[in-house]
């Protein structure tokens, strides 16, 4: 069963279009959306139009959380150029939008045929917590210890990664291994990986291009793919909607 995995679209039509496109030569059986459909762009509406379109299971990112946080008059947790993207794209924004925001899940788990796993679990920022950021080793030694299953796809971090440990006590072995460019990575038979797509709509590794994963679980191999887009074009609709033009600005440089 091919999988493909993308998380952090932030609104970003064009980025968004391009993987999906990208995709189709790739072939895969099912997708799933780790979060984060909304926040930072200037095409929210035509984003989750796009997602019911495909009909891709789809978990709550921190940006749908703060979204709802937001229709609820209570305090954002988000840095202030975010909360004047929500507060703009609520006004965007449909009933149905939100009320499909509401339905999704924290966590989802996709089943697989391969014996080694049970399933496989999807999050937006790590097993244990939706909102923690999976940005280093100790981090997610911290997070193999609070979870025993296999795989976990998570996003957040907009950062291509694979995070591993073989079985026994973790503090022996955890390894970090960024996915540059193009990658494809095996999973050794005793592993367990948390494996991070990157961010389709802000990439923040360095590299601009939108990026993409898919997961073979018969083969336990991991694919990263980036795909140029029109940024520019992005980055104007930003610009149009009277957001910050630093959000515009770290589409060019992937920061």
């Amino acid at each position: 069963m091919r999988t493909l995995i993308f998380s952090d679209i932030h609104a970003n039509l064009e980025a968004f279009d391009a993987i999906l496109k990208d995709a189709e030569k790739r072939k895969y059986d099912r997708m799933v959306f780790l979060g984060d459909a909304i926040g930072y762009g200037g095409s929210p509406v035509e984003v989750m139009q796009r997602l019911r379109e495909i009909g891709v299971p789809s978990i709550q990112g921190n940006h749908e959380a703060n979204l709802i946080r937001l229709t609820r008059n209570q305090q954002l947790m988000i840095n202030a150029p975010a909360q004047l993207a929500l507060k703009w794209q609520l006004d965007q924004l449909s009933d149905q939008d939100v009320q499909t925001i509401h339905a999704w899940a924290k966590t989802l788990r996709l089943d697989t045929k391969n014996e080694r796993f049970t399933d496989l679990l999807c999050v937006h920022g790590s097993p244990s917590n939706p909102d923690k950021y999976l940005d280093s080793t100790s981090h997610a030694r911290e997070e193999f210890t609070l979870w025993d299953g296999r795989v976990c796809f998570y996003g957040h971090t907009h950062v291509p990664m694979i995070y591993s440990t073989l079985e026994g006590p973790v503090g022996e072995w955890v390894k970090s291994a960024p996915m540059k460019g193009n990658a494809r990575a095996v999973m050794p038979p005793r592993a367990r990986w948390m494996l991070n797509p990157g961010s389709v709509g802000q990439p923040r590794d360095g590299d601009p291009r939108a990026s993409y994963g898919i997961f073979d679980d018969a083969g336990a191999v991991f694919e990263v793919f980036r795909v140029e887009y029109d940024f520019q074009t992005a980055g104007r609709k930003i610009l149009d909607a009277g957001l910050p033009s630093g959000l515009a600005d770290r589409l060019i440089i992937g920061r």
